[in-house]
């Protein structure tokens, strides 16, 4: 019997729930993205009720990492206003009873199976448990979705576009190395822009990515501009300890799950089944491409300004005020769409914005929208990574980390 486990079994097993759902009658839609979000499967049974699902075929012990891609998930169906569908973690392993209670407490489904099995029996396994899923009564969260109140309005005004793009500073992006940090499925193409969001003015917005663009009229990807700084961003959900200052180590995983930590950095252990299937883009722009410098003090500022008077700023001078460093999306969101605005009214394209990376010295993030493309990803270099690349090293000595 072939043991289970490798991106190419999880695949065949990926396939094989797919098609026997499909022969009960249920709607199966594949590496399916809902939001910022991609998924294994988007399946909805007869009855109406869908499933997000994720599948983990690595043979061995589940880590709580594992659970980190279905409570994004999960986060974002909270940001997008919808969670009728429920996020699933199919996983093959051994756990722990403090990882089930961890997915609970996070609102995830976590169906477990030894290892051993061969295709058929771990996908019959998955479908089985799906189809008893789906027959039982529907939860009060899937049911419905708060309204949330007053709507925040996040588009400019013509005379406002034009006004912030007078005041904005714009910097020359040589043709320099880009790197960012995904994925085997979506590391070198650009997503499809996120649906609409409609954003509550009193209630803070804590999950999702940080540059979004909350009309849905463009997507976004964040480069670094070393690959110690791409990767560092990848690892810097895992730079919190696990057990510091009497918490349990439940609090510590749900807390860092829910959000990008803004503490000082401690010292953590991150899983080495992350790098799986984990890959390096490197990008060597063609040409000159101009972008938003948000570090500028006339950009700082003019937005610090459109950020007052949607009641979104803290009680600081608006040129004093680091968006960038803002835990809440409806800042980011509003930003990133106000520049994006704001960019068609200067005579050349621009590409996006940048900022000093908190993470690594020396190095800069570069966020580039989508449509326009300036920065094309086809011919970019892309290599797979390892936990003993001395880049990832690197990464993990600045954060202060220890992959394990």
């Amino acid at each position: 019997m072939r043991p289970s486990g490798g991106p190419s079994f999880e695949r065949r097993v990926v396939g094989l729930v797919a098609a026997d759902l499909r022969e009960r009658g249920w709607e199966v839609d594949a590496e399916r993205t809902i939001g910022l979000y991609q998924v294994d499967l988007l399946a909805t049974a007869p009855s109406g009720r869908r499933f997000a699902i994720e599948v983990k075929a690595s043979a061995g012990k589940v880590h709580f990492g594992t659970l980190n891609n279905v409570a994004a998930l999960r986060g974002g169906l909270a940001a997008f206003g919808d969670l009728r569908v429920t996020p699933v973690l199919l996983a093959i392993g051994t756990s722990s009873p403090s990882l089930h209670e961890l997915a609970d407490r996070l609102g995830l489904w976590f169906v477990l199976i030894p290892p051993g099995g061969d295709h058929a029996s771990i996908a019959e396994h998955f479908v089985k448990r799906l189809v008893e899923r789906a027959s039982q009564p529907v939860e009060d969260a899937e049911r419905s979705v708060e309204d949330g109140g007053e709507r925040l309005v996040v588009g400019l005004s013509h005379v406002e576009a034009k006004r912030l793009a007078e005041r904005i500073s714009l910097k020359e992006m040589a043709e320099a190395s880009l790197f960012r940090v995904g994925r085997w499925r979506d590391v070198d193409q650009y997503p499809p822009p996120s649906p609409p969001v409609s954003l509550a003015v009193s209630e803070p917005m804590l999950y999702g990515a940080r540059w979004a663009d909350p009309l849905g009229e463009f997507s976004t990807l964040t480069f670094s501009t070393t690959p110690e700084a791409a990767i560092g961003s990848y690892l810097a959900r895992f730079r919190r300890s696990t057990a510091v200052e009497g918490r349990g180590i439940l609090d510590a995983i749900s807390e860092f799950l829910q959000g990008e930590p803004g503490e000082p950095l401690r010292e953590a252990f991150v899983p080495v089944d992350m790098f799986d299937d984990l890959w390096l883009l490197h990008v060597r722009p063609r040409q000159h491409v101009l972008i938003v410098d948000l570090d500028a003090p006339s950009s700082r500022d003019a937005l610090g300004q459109q950020l007052s008077q949607r009641g979104l700023l803290p009680e600081v001078q608006p040129s004093r005020f680091d968006l960038t460093q803002s835990q809440d999306r409806r800042v980011t969101w509003f930003a990133i769409r106000a520049l994006y605005e704001a960019s068609a009214h200067r005579r050349q394209e621009v590409g996006g914005l940048r900022y000093a990376s908190e993470l690594t010295p020396l190095s800069d993030s570069a966020v580039l929208w989508s449509p326009p493309t300036l920065v094309p990803l086809d011919r970019a270099d892309v290599q797979p990574l390892s936990p003993r690349d001395p880049e990832v090293e690197r990464a993990a000595e600045e954060l202060r980390v220890s992959i394990e």
